[in-house]
């Protein structure tokens, strides 16, 4: 006989509320032997129902646009850059690549975990922003689209 698990959605809720606050990717929270994760993905997920707790990290739009009023691709979170997957590699774009919606085009580590950013649109990298190993805030422009 299996016993019947209810979950607790304030429970959930809140853990939700603590990664958008925090910009972490997972939690978990253990209570008298259960145990609720919560883990959010740098995907935007469309849904045709609206949902109560939004898991998902929109990267498409930025609360800081550009000063310059120019076409760029700014950071959704705070953290340190990284242009390429690891030291020893090439970095995923450079100045002249045209990157397609959806594409890896840079690594932003918060908090130890290392998240990869995609492209929110399509174009041509005309000036690449941020600088290997930088931090970043949330709003700053990595890359110059034309």
């Amino acid at each position: 006989m299996s016993k019947l698990f209810i979950i607790d959605e304030k429970a959930v809720e809140r853990l939700a509320d603590i990664l958008n606050k925090t910009h972490l990717t997972e939690i978990e929270y253990q209570d008298q032997g259960r145990c609720i994760r919560v883990k959010k993905e740098n995907t935007v997920i469309h849904s045709s129902q609206p949902s109560a707790i939004s898991l998902s990290q929109d990267t498409s739009k930025s609360a800081h646009p550009a000063q310059s009023g120019k076409n760029t691709i700014d950071s959704p979170m705070v953290g340190t850059a990284y242009l390429a997957p690891d030291p020893a590699s090439e970095p995923f774009v450079r100045v002249g690549d045209h990157v397609q919606e959806g594409q890896n085009i840079i690594i932003i580590e918060a908090m130890k975990v290392m998240n990869q950013i995609k492209s929110p649109k399509s174009g041509k990298i005309i000036n690449i922003l941020a600088q290997d190993g930088q931090p970043v805030e949330f709003g700053t422009p990595l890359f110059e689209l034309s």
